[in-house]
């Protein structure tokens, strides 16, 4: 469960007219690493990575933070 001690951001979206949309999701941070949750509070990713960027409405890439990957960062894309 989440409490107030969480750092949430809203995410958006650039298109190609430059203008930021919502996108109803949230980056939050947890313990240093980030995550993501929904409009409605749920778990979409699980703050392990130590930087989550958008890339479309359905499509995330994430970093390992340098310490857990042991070899230096590594980015993997997730789809939803």
């Amino acid at each position: 469960p989440f409490t107030s001690c969480y750092d949430f951001t809203p995410m958006y979206l650039v298109t190609d007219e430059m203008q930021e949309h919502s996108t109803g999701y949230f980056k939050y941070y947890a313990a240093g690493l980030e995550g993501v949750v929904d409009s409605l509070g749920n778990m979409v990713i699980p703050a392990l990575y130590h930087q989550v960027n958008m890339l479309d409405d359905q499509l995330f890439e994430c970093e390992y933070d340098w310490d857990l990957c042991g070899e230096g960062g590594a980015w993997i894309t997730i789809a939803l």
